[in-house]
C-alpha cells in the first residue's frame, strides 16, 4: 500500500499487461483514473492520467481539500472501442 502525505502532490504508477497481448501501448487510449475513500464514496471520478507503453501515471493531488487522511482505492481505465474497463490497481493512504 502506499502512503502519500497530505498537502503533496505525487505519482502514483501502475504497471498493467494485456493477457492476451494484443495492447502494448496505453497513450492512445485515453487513460483516465478514479479513486474512491474506503467506504466507496467517489473522491475523483475519471481524472486524466498519462500512460507510456503499458505504465499509467496517477497525479494523485492531496493539496485541496478532495482527500482526507485515509484509506482510499485508485483505480484507472482506458477506452478500446466501445469498452471502458475500471481496473482497481491499488489502495493507498493519506497520512498526517
Amino acid at each position: 500500500m502506499f502512503q502519500l502525505a497530505n498537502g503533496t502532490k505525487e505519482f502514483i504508477v501502475v504497471d498493467l499487461k494485456d493477457l492476451t497481448g494484443t495492447i502494448t501501448d496505453l497513450s492512445t487510449y485515453l487513460p483516465k483514473f478514479s479513486t474512491k475513500k474506503a467506504d466507496g464514496t467517489a473522491v475523483v471520478t475519471l481524472a486524466s492520467a498519462t500512460a507510456s507503453l503499458m505504465r499509467v501515471n496517477c497525479l494523485i493531488d492531496t493539496v485541496g481539500v478532495v482527500y482526507t487522511v485515509g484509506l482510499h482505492k485508485l483505480y484507472v481505465s482506458f477506452t478500446i472501442g466501445s469498452e471502458v474497463p475500471l481496473i482497481f490497481a491499488s489502495d493507498f493512504q493519506v497520512v498526517t
